[in-house]
């Protein structure tokens, strides 16, 4: 509990106390105690692999495209974080990742999907549904992708991440949902997932390359016409299974997290602004740790890190400092092997939510965000009859309430109708009564 208590006595200076202290730095809109709900499931296919988040709908609630081992599932979001049955479309033999992106420029999300043959592009028609795949070839045991601009022509290309020999295929858009004959870049030893982003500031795309089997990740630059230069490899973990970019200390340079799944941890490999980086930081996470996704889950302005962990059926959300560190690990449970996390605001309470992809349970669980906003403190101003009570706007759900008796039970809402005075909300008290507090109190 957060209250802020203050002591009226007849004729006595008013005392504002506090009952908790926080050192760091908060905003009005920050998480006081950040976490999350229990897990609540919905069914997908067959062996859910990977999650993707958008509104396929328009309707302003997000939605799930979830690719299984024998299909692509979409699940309608409800807007309250719970979400209709899955609808499931076919998108090739053994899907295993699935992206959201207006590949045909009609401002309608689409889907492209990772399989055994190459790639699966579903067009949506913008109410949910999505026509039948049509499919492209990409290159040699394709795994993951992800969606860039390369030739900077405002038109979505693809990188896919290719298992074997180890290399990632580039595939140019048209613009119309279709794509130019994929070009290969060497990565290195199996390499299972690839994310973009601008490492050297120049404005053009580039790549970064999560090897498994060589424990590293490849790093291309781009020159801006949809080509890269050749890789350049950093060390991580062992068994590196995902990499996502983000800017972990405030100094506008992407830096790299990668899921290391054999070393059970997250490496943090920050950017220098020219497209290097330097040597990886690790922090524990769960049990084979699959996938890490990167967003602000405590209100603070600094990016945090949410890792599913296949073998031990949790997520390890890990805060972040704003200067490059994370604190430690915090788990919380999901379904049987979640293989990969997606993250949105499935409620629509402005706290982002989690979603997993289970292999073994062939469900997805949805892990709402839950806050209690940061402490509102009481500021007094004395006059000679009145004390006039006040606090900061916002204060959403803080109630200001009043006892004679300092037990745990006396404390009842204020009969003061507060009253906005600039960026504040006040109340006056007269001065000669009998003892009394008052206390900001987040039920």
């Amino acid at each position: 509990m957060k209250a802020s208590v203050l002591q009226l006595k007849l004729m006595t200076s008013a005392i504002v106390l506090s009952s908790l202290f926080y050192s760091d730095p908060v905003r009005p809109d920050q998480c006081f105690t950040p976490s999350f709900a229990s897990a609540v499931t919905f069914d997908a296919g067959t062996n859910p692999l990977s999650i993707a988040v958008a509104d396929f709908d328009g309707d302003t609630k997000l939605d799930l495209a979830v690719a299984n081992a024998d299909s692509v599932s979409v699940l309608l979001g409800n807007g309250d974080g719970t979400f209709q049955t899955a609808v499931n479309y076919d998108a090739g033999s053994y899907p295993s990742s699935v992206v959201a992106g207006d590949l045909n420029s009609d401002k309608q999300p689409d889907l492209v999907v990772v399989n055994s043959g190459g790639i699966s592009v579903l067009l949506g028609n913008g109410d949910g549904t999505f026509q039948s795949a049509v499919n492209f070839a990409a290159g040699s045991a394709p795994y993951s992708l992800a969606i860039g601009d390369f030739n900077v022509d405002g038109k979505a290309d693809l990188a896919v991440a290719c298992a074997f020999p180890g290399y990632v295929s580039v595939l140019l858009g048209n613009g119309d949902g279709t794509f130019q004959t994929a070009v290969n870049y060497d990565a290195r030893s199996f390499p299972d997932s690839v994310a973009v982003g601008d490492f050297n500031g120049d404005g053009n795309p580039d790549m970064a390359v999560a090897n498994f089997n060589s424990d590293n990740v490849s790093v291309l630059l781009g020159n801006g016409d949809g080509t890269f230069q050749g890789a350049v490899n950093y060390d991580a973990g062992t068994s590196p299974f995902s990499v996502a970019v983000g800017d972990f200390n405030g100094d506008n340079k992407p830096d790299l997290a990668v899921a290391n799944a054999k070393s059970d941890n997250v490496s943090v490999l920050l950017g220098n602004g020219d497209g290097t980086f330097q040597t990886a930081v690790n922090y524990g996470a769960g049990a084979y740790p699959a996938f890490v996704v990167i967003d602000d889950f405590d209100g603070d302005a600094r990016p945090d890190l949410a890792v599913s962990n296949f073998n031990s059926a949790n997520v390890s959300v890990l805060f972040g400092r704003g200067d490059g560190t994370f604190k430690a690990a915090i788990n919380y449970d999901a379904g049987s092997a979640p293989y990969s996390v997606g993250v949105g605001d499935f409620n629509g309470d402005g706290q982002p939510d989690l979603v997993v992809a289970n292999k073994f349970s062939s469900t997805v669980s949805v892990i709402l965000g839950t806050c209690i906003p940061a402490p509102a403190e009481l500021a007094v101003v004395r006059s000679n009859s009145i004390v006039t009570i006040s606090w900061p706007r916002p204060s959403t759900g803080f109630i200001l309430e009043s006892t004679t008796s300092l037990s745990p039970v006396n404390w009842v809402p204020a009969p003061e109708v507060p009253r906005t005075n600039n960026a504040r909300l006040e109340v006056t008290a007269p001065l000669n009564q009998p003892e009394r507090y008052f206390r900001l109190h987040k039920p």
